[in-house]
C-alpha cells in the first residue's frame, strides 16, 4: 500500500495541498499582522510560525496573560528562550489567522496602545 501511495503520486498530490493550504493561511496572518500594525520579525516564506510584536510592548508575556481573558493564547518570545528572558516577541501559528477570537484581541490591543 505505501509503495502504492508512493509511484502514483498520491502522497505528493496532498503534500502540495496541504503545502497550498498553509500558504494561504501565512498570507492570512501576515495581513492580520498588518491590519493591526504589527511589525513581523522576518516575512516567512514557507512554515507555519511568524514572529511578530506590537512596537509599544516590551514584554509579550503581559500582552498573553491579557490575551487568556479573551480566550486566547498566545505565545510570548520568552518561553523560546533558555533563561525565559523578557521578549517583545510573540510566536503564532498561522493555522489561527481566521479565529475571530484572535482578531478581536489583536484590534483590541492595538486600540489600546498598551
Amino acid at each position: 500500500m505505501l509503495y502504492l501511495i508512493l509511484t502514483e503520486g498520491h502522497y505528493r498530490k496532498y503534500v502540495d495541498h496541504l503545502r497550498g493550504r498553509v500558504d494561504q493561511a501565512r498570507a492570512g496572518m501576515l495581513g492580520l499582522m498588518k491590519t493591526v500594525g504589527m511589525s513581523v520579525f522576518a516575512e516567512p516564506m514557507s512554515g507555519n510560525f511568524i514572529w511578530a510584536r506590537f512596537a509599544q510592548i516590551e514584554d509579550a508575556a503581559t500582552l498573553s496573560e491579557d490575551a487568556l481573558r479573551d480566550g486566547v493564547m498566545l505565545a510570548p518570545g520568552a518561553v523560546f528562550r533558555p533563561n525565559l528572558e523578557p521578549s517583545p516577541y510573540m510566536r503564532f501559528n498561522v493555522a489561527y489567522h481566521g479565529d475571530p477570537r484572535l482578531r478581536r484581541c489583536l484590534t483590541r490591543i492595538a486600540q489600546s496602545g498598551r
